[in-house]
């Protein structure tokens, strides 16, 4: 934002009454008097969503424990820059269906290249995800083999195994351990 000449405020859920005396709908008014646009990083969607419907500014989602596309755009970003456009090639994502994995079904659908999500059986993205991508067209398969996932593949993401307050306990051991 400053290389574009703009000026950032960062204010926290210490800075803010947001939650905790202050409605959502309430900050996004005041917000929206102060500001040109919002970016909201929250462990909860519906506040984002409901920060969006009573600002009068733009707001970004720069994360909820549904998505992640800021992340999602840097990381297509800096494959473009080094690897050439992703239109028509593989990735292979490695891991939980969290918010970044997603972002990656999105991104496929949108952008038109193929993914292969391995993820053990319970941490996969959610199955309306994969039937919102194919009725969209987009390529997108998951498979509990990550071997099988990253072969042919351009790249290979990865996140935490365990996200945004998930529960450690409710993660299964991984079986990655078996790719030397």
């Amino acid at each position: 934002m400053r290389q574009l000449g703009g000026h950032v405020t960062t204010l926290t859920d210490r800075d803010m009454q947001l939650g905790r005396g202050e409605t959502v709908g309430d900050t996004a008014r005041v917000l929206s008097r102060y500001v040109d646009c919002i970016m909201l990083r929250t462990d909860r969607v519906w506040k984002l969503q409901e920060l969006a419907q009573f600002a009068t500014v733009p707001v970004i989602n720069g994360l909820t424990e549904a998505s992640h596309p800021c992340q999602l755009m840097a990381d297509i970003m800096t494959f473009e820059e080094h690897r050439g456009p992703i239109t028509g090639r593989r990735f292979a994502w490695l891991g939980d269906g969290n918010n970044v994995a997603r972002s990656w079904v999105h991104a496929a659908v949108r952008f038109g290249f193929s993914l292969r999500l391995a993820s053990p059986p319970s941490c996969q993205v959610p199955p309306e995800l994969l039937e919102w991508a194919a009725r969209e067209g987009g390529d997108v398969s998951l498979t509990p083999d990550p071997a099988e996932a990253v072969r042919g593949a351009a790249a290979v993401i990865t996140d935490c195994f365990v996200s945004m307050s998930d529960d450690p306990g409710a993660t299964a051991t991984p079986p990655w351990r078996r790719i030397a």
